[in-house]
């Protein structure tokens, strides 16, 4: 188990949020830096759990502690639904660990929330969260299930997704 689900409901209004069955969050990390469009706050703003978890999420996911990343990644994607760019980091951390249905529907969530230009934001700077070789070999594992699998869409969009916005249009 890798914290909350990330899955989908229609809260009224229509918005597509993501659905979490919310267990005790791990402590807020705090971190300097962000990926997915957050800023840095100053001691006299007042704390910003999502942009901490974010944080925290970027650095477990760079030490390649993928649950420990996703746990704080879906934290970070209840205090802040609303961020796209998040929703595909999320979607890198579902990748990183394997659970492509998920990868896909983030991916989904994500690029309903962004402009086209920002589809490809996580990946496209895939080298910012990697720190090894690992994203080829998720990639390769990638690339093996759905060779095993050749009806999951799910995992084809995935793959399609991944090389598309590496630029790998014959793939």
């Amino acid at each position: 188990d890798y914290g909350a689900p990330y899955a989908f409901g229609i809260p009224a209004g229509g918005r597509s949020l993501p659905a979490y069955s919310v267990g005790t969050a791990p402590a807020v990390p705090t971190a300097s830096s962000g990926c997915c469009g957050g800023r840095s706050t100053a001691a006299t703003e007042p704390p910003q759990p999502g942009l901490d978890y974010q944080r925290g999420a970027e650095e477990a996911f760079r030490a390649e502690e993928y649950d420990q990343a996703l746990r704080l990644g879906n934290h970070a994607l209840i205090e802040t639904p609303g961020n796209g760019k998040l929703h595909l980091f999320v979607s890198q951390l579902l990748f990183a660990t394997g659970d492509y249905p998920r990868a896909a529907a983030a991916i989904h969530e994500g690029t309903s929330l962004l402009e086209p230009k920002d589809w490809g934001y996580v990946v496209q700077n895939y080298h910012d969260y990697y720190r090894s070789d690992a994203y080829v070999k998720q990639m390769d594992r990638l690339e093996k299930f759905v060779e095993e699998n050749p009806g999951a869409a799910y995992a084809r969009l995935l793959r399609g997704y991944h090389f598309g916005f590496l630029g790998h249009e014959e793939a």
